[in-house]
């Protein structure tokens, strides 16, 4: 039946698609039919190669010729710059060089904070109206709020999946069946998918099944802090009345995740070590911290023989409703020294479209998963994100750098055996005055 239900959507994409790339609306806020280049040539610098979708045999074939005709471009080029520092010191370079006038950046989410809080980037609301930005689906408008700050809108829209980094829980239905565990898909309907639910399971599951004293079965897998902390109400950074942002997990929400995140990993050992899909899909893991793009042909949904399905994190003692963090947030950006904006941004919204992007977003559910209680919990889970569990990487993160202020307190949370009470309390001080000379700069003008 799903292998129907695939035919004919792919049927009615390709249909549909070859009908919009015949009839472009535009956008709103610019007047596409005044767009001309002057046959300059524009310059996409990124981290891959953003033009897949445009090759010979790809979905939109052609594309790039179409855009160089109608905009009067002299050609549309790649640049490519290696992720995180390297794109930075490229963007940058070209940027204060004058070399970025008909430029257009895509940067991982940890390459935009560095040049954003530094004037590389050009606040797209300082020239495109509400309804630009209102026309996008409503986590992508969420994600323009989150990659900005005083005010400032950054974010294109449009361009890269990021409702591949969705945080989920992977289950072995097959697994759960045989031992008489409770279905987790009940336990989230029925309001009872908590933090206490889950560590029960995970005792029960993780063991040593061939008798040789080494745990060979776990009850978790893929697990990190940060949907933790958002699953109990605890953001790194949160708003007060002011506006002002403020560290966080100083709070005892935070600190209560950060303690049972150690206790899980660490005291009762319930974390495979193996961080990747490999345990899950071999059925040696309950339950696994996934996201989308770990689904598919080539990842869950093709290689494991176990059922298995999808339910969002559990609810922590301090959260009120269910959540679904999105950890990732790369986009794409217009320097600041952009010398035709409206055009880079048309040309931007030409090349990938609003209605194309929401009909790949259903090809992509169709192909993830395998039934209709997981098909419409993605979905749910991509219309109801409310910027929850947005990394900060670049700015505050991520912890593996050490130039970052996350790094030493993280490194002796979770390796080193320190309180997280202690570890937050001795850097809160420094964070909050990081967070005054960025995010709430303009609070004092």
């Amino acid at each position: 039946m799903k292998k129907l239900i695939v035919v004919l959507l792919m049927l009615v994409l390709a249909c549909t698609g070859h009908a919009l790339a015949d009839d472009w609306a535009g956008i709103p806020g610019v007047d596409v039919d005044s767009i001309d280049f002057q046959g300059k040539t524009v310059t996409y610098l990124s981290f891959y190669s953003p033009f897949g979708s445009f090759e010979e045999g790809a979905r939109y074939e052609g594309r790039l010729e179409e855009a160089k005709e109608r905009f009067n471009i002299g050609d549309i080029v790649y640049v490519e710059a290696g992720w995180g520092d390297p794109i930075i010191e490229m963007a940058m370079s070209r940027h204060m060089a004058g070399d970025a006038k008909y430029d257009i950046w895509v940067l991982p989410s940890i390459s935009f904070w560095p040049l954003a809080t530094s004037g590389a980037l050009l606040p797209l609301n300082s020239f495109l109206p509400d309804e630009y930005f209102e026309a996008f689906p409503p986590d992508v408008q969420v994600l323009q709020e989150k990659m900005g700050f005083g005010g400032q809108i950054f974010a294109l829209g449009l361009g890269e999946s990021n409702v591949n980094n969705i945080d989920l829980i992977f289950w072995n239905k097959t697994m759960f069946a045989r031992e008489g565990w409770p279905a987790l898909d009940e336990l989230y309907l029925k309001d009872e998918w908590t933090w206490d639910q889950m560590e029960q399971i995970a005792i029960q599951a993780t063991r040593d099944n061939d008798g040789d004293g080494v745990i060979d079965q776990w009850g978790l897998g893929g697990m990190s802090i940060w949907p933790l902390t958002s699953c109990n109400s605890a953001e790194a950074i949160v708003q007060d009345e002011t506006g002002r942002w403020v560290f966080n997990w100083t709070s005892e929400a935070a600190i209560t995740a950060f303690e049972t995140f150690n206790r899980w990993q660490t005291v009762l050992g319930l974390v495979s070590p193996n961080w990747d899909t490999t345990d899950f899909i071999n059925g040696t893991v309950a339950m696994y911290k996934g996201q989308p793009w770990q689904l598919g042909a080539d990842g869950v949904t093709g290689r494991m023989e176990d059922e298995w399905g999808i339910v969002p994190f559990p609810k922590g003692p301090h959260a009120d409703d269910y959540l679904f963090p999105r950890g990732g947030g790369d986009n794409v950006f217009l320097p600041a020294s952009a010398e035709y904006p409206e055009g880079l941004v048309a040309l931007h919204n030409f090349l990938w479209r609003i209605d194309e992007v929401e009909y790949e977003r259903e090809e992509m559910r169709y192909e993830y998963v395998l039934n209709e209680f997981d098909y419409e919990l993605l979905l749910k889970a991509e219309m109801e994100w409310d910027g929850s569990g947005f990394h900060l990487d670049g700015l505050l993160g991520p912890d593996w750098d050490d130039r970052r202020p996350f790094h030493e307190p993280m490194n002796q949370i979770l390796y080193q055996g320190e309180s997280p009470a202690v570890a937050w309390a001795a850097v809160a001080p420094m964070i909050q005055e990081l967070l005054d000379q960025t995010l709430n700069a303009h609070l004092d003008k």
